[in-house]
């Protein structure tokens, strides 16, 4: 079995949900085909410099109806298709993956004879949309000319979806938002999955209830929930409370002069963080999609505190030891020393652990790429 894998990020990488979620999917397939040779190629990598520059530009000709939408524009190179185009000569797959959205321009050079699927890490326009909705905050003019943009944008991911045919999502609730608009589309559910094994148990508490934001701080999302929670929720909380920041750009997301707040930058193994923290906090207030960090927090049997946004479409019932907070109040609340503490000491049981664990996904989608 070989699979060709175009990706939007490297999973050599670790910096944050997509990163660790195509991880895992390449977990999945390598247990739902032992043996299988899959050949990721990601999106050529930039410096910060160049990724900001080429930003803006796609998002101006994008604004300008010049080309295709910025978004699609944004992954478009010249040097993956045609790394793509010489994998597709030098051997034929058995699959190819599209490992994101932004992907699906690649249709175009695979032939029509290659099975073709599409993981689909979030639905791209309404992600597009809600960043349009915070800039109108800013720039009334530019939220204007980028709504077009964004009508654009989904117009051509509905199109391009109905011509793979075959998707899989990371939420049943991004599943049903595009069979809504695709009712023919042949889709199932795939939540986050993680390609590691947890640490059999955490620490003992300390004095402090540590909860912690483990997440990729160069996101806008993650940063406008972080200034959210540190503004809002943040002076009210009690001196038991202390807070840690890992992952991606952490060690520069705010002013680190608090005694209470430790940043602790890339971290190379999750384990480490869930270890550390007796909470996991999820203040997300804007964006789309799965969180997957709330996902790895219970992989890892680790409760949360999250708003209604980070929890929307993973797989969680009653059971799960997670606190809904969505009011500066509630999460005043919820983390008052003595509240923390009892949300802590819960145990999360292994079915919901399980639920994000790759064994439990690999014969369901080696049966939905059989076709």
């Amino acid at each position: 079995m070989r699979i060709l894998m175009p990706s939007i990020v490297d999973p050599r990488e670790a910096r944050g949900g997509a990163w660790t979620a195509t991880r895992g999917l390449i977990r999945v397939l390598e247990l739902a085909w032992p043996g299988v040779a899959i050949e990721c190629i990601p999106v050529p990598s930039r410096s910060r410099a160049g990724h900001r520059v080429r930003q803006l530009r796609c998002l101006v000709q994008g604004a300008a109806a010049i080309g295709p939408p910025a978004k699609i524009a944004f992954s478009r190179s010249a040097s993956l298709r045609r790394r793509v185009i010489e994998s597709l000569r030098s051997a034929k797959p058995d699959l190819v993956i599209l490992n994101g959205s932004d992907l699906l321009w690649l249709l175009s050079v695979v032939p029509k004879d290659v099975k073709v699927l599409l993981v689909a890490h979030n639905i791209e326009h309404e992600l597009y949309r809600a960043q349009v909705s915070t800039l109108a905050k800013q720039s009334s003019l530019a939220a204007r000319l980028l709504k077009r943009d964004c009508a654009r944008l989904k117009q051509q991911e509905w199109s391009a979806m109905r011509s793979v045919q075959r998707v899989v999502f990371l939420s049943e609730a991004d599943r049903n938002t595009a069979l809504n608009a695709c009712p023919a589309l042949e889709s199932i559910a795939l939540p986050p999955v993680f390609d590691y094994v947890p640490h059999p148990s955490r620490g003992p508490m300390s004095d402090r209830v540590a909860i912690g934001m483990f997440a990729d701080f160069s996101w806008w999302p993650n940063q406008s929930s972080l200034k959210w929670f540190l503004e809002e929720v943040w002076p009210l909380l009690e001196p038991d409370i202390e807070l840690h920041l890992a992952g991606y750009g952490s060690d520069h997301a705010t002013d680190l002069r608090q005694p209470r707040i430790h940043a602790h930058g890339f971290v190379s193994d999750p384990r480490d963080v869930f270890r550390l923290c007796d909470l996991m906090i999820a203040p997300i207030v804007t964006g789309a999609g799965v969180k997957v960090k709330v996902a790895e927090a219970l992989f890892n049997r680790v409760p949360v505190v999250a708003t209604s946004i980070a929890l929307r479409g993973l797989p969680l019932d009653s059971t799960a030891p997670v606190q809904v907070c969505d009011t500066t109040s509630e999460w005043q609340t919820a983390l008052r020393p003595a509240a923390a503490r009892s949300l802590a000491a819960r145990s999360v049981l292994d079915d919901i652990a399980l639920r994000f664990s790759p064994e439990r996904y690999a014969a369901a989608f080696r049966a939905f790429a059989a076709y």
